[in-house]
């Protein structure tokens, strides 16, 4: 049962790496888990005259075992089975397209192609910008020019409009953004 634990624990930190969670949410989760692996373990010293306290212990700590690998290893999976997609962004803005926190710099009239995770993501046009929500992990906002036109595979998303799109389909997506 400590070996499932420390699996739970690494499970845990490859999901909140590939999920880009907090250090705090991090820690949350490892925290929680070594908790129940000490519950555990305190459990094993309840004598047989106490089994009432002894099972329940047992059982708190299995189900948080079984949550924190289902956790940490959903994500994990998919990184590792899905492999990877493309997706085009092409900027015809007079300006360039930079996201820091993901390393994207596009300069005026280029294009780039950027190899993610195969995820499915949610695109919304929220007008003064652009939402973008995976099946793991944060909402991302992109600031949006006034003006801008999106198109998301030559179709093209109006403010306030959204567009599901699965980037594991194995087709090249195209995002361009036109000003």
């Amino acid at each position: 049962m400590t070996l499932a634990f420390i699996i739970a624990v690494i499970l845990v930190l490859a999901a909140s790496f590939i999920l880009g969670f907090s250090l705090a949410a991090t820690a949350f989760l490892v925290g929680w888990t070594v908790l129940m692996a000490f519950a555990f373990r305190f459990a094993e010293t309840i004598s047989e005259g106490n089994a009432a306290a002894k099972v329940a212990m047992t059982r708190v700590a299995a189900f948080t075992l079984g949550a924190a690998i289902s956790i940490g290893g959903a994500p994990v999976v998919d990184q590792l089975v899905g492999g990877q997609s493309n997706l085009i962004i092409e900027n015809n803005c007079y300006r360039n397209l930079e996201y820091t926190p993901l390393g994207i710099s596009i300069h005026t009239g280029e294009s780039k192609d950027l190899i993610i995770p195969p995820i499915v993501v949610e695109v919304e046009h929220l007008g003064d910008r652009i939402g973008v929500v995976g099946s793991h992990g944060p909402v991302v906002e992109l600031p949006a020019m006034a003006g801008v036109e999106i198109l998301i595979d030559d179709q093209r998303l109006q403010p306030g409009d959204s567009r599901r799109i699965d980037l594991g389909d194995g087709r090249v997506h195209i995002l361009t953004v036109s000003c």
